[in-house]
Order: C-alpha cells, then structure tokens, then sequence
C-alpha cells in the first residue's frame, strides 16, 4: 500500500514537471511570436514610409565609408 502511494506520488511529481515545462514552452513562444511580429510591423512600416533625410544621410555615409575603404 504505502510503495503504491508512493509510486502515485512520483507520477504526479512527473506530471507535474511535464505540465510545467509545456507551459514554460508555450510562454516562452508566445512571446516569442509577439517580439517577431512587432519587428515585422516595424519593417513594414518603415519600407512603406521610406526614408527620412536622416535616415538617408546614415545609409549615404555608410555607402561613402564602406567605398573609401576600397
């Protein structure tokens, strides 16, 4: 009797740390999934906005200095 408690209480002990890891994976990619689709927002955004003079002038200095470097 007592070895059968025991054995209930180490399958629920199992259980119990099964349970908890499938929902830590799941949290985990929820919020994977939400960081994702804000970036994807953010790019979409900003290829149908275009660019800014700033933005411009940092991707032309970019230009200029990966050129002088030949």
């Amino acid at each position: 009797v007592v070895s059968q408690h025991e054995l209930r209480l180490a399958r629920l002990q199992e259980f119990k740390q099964e349970t908890l890891a499938f929902y830590q994976q799941k949290a985990f990619k929820q919020a994977y999934l939400y960081v994702i689709n804000k970036i994807m927002t953010r790019v979409r955004e900003r290829l149908n906005k275009g660019l800014d003079s700033t933005y411009h002038v940092v991707v032309n200095n970019f230009y200029v200095s990966r050129f002088t470097q030949f």
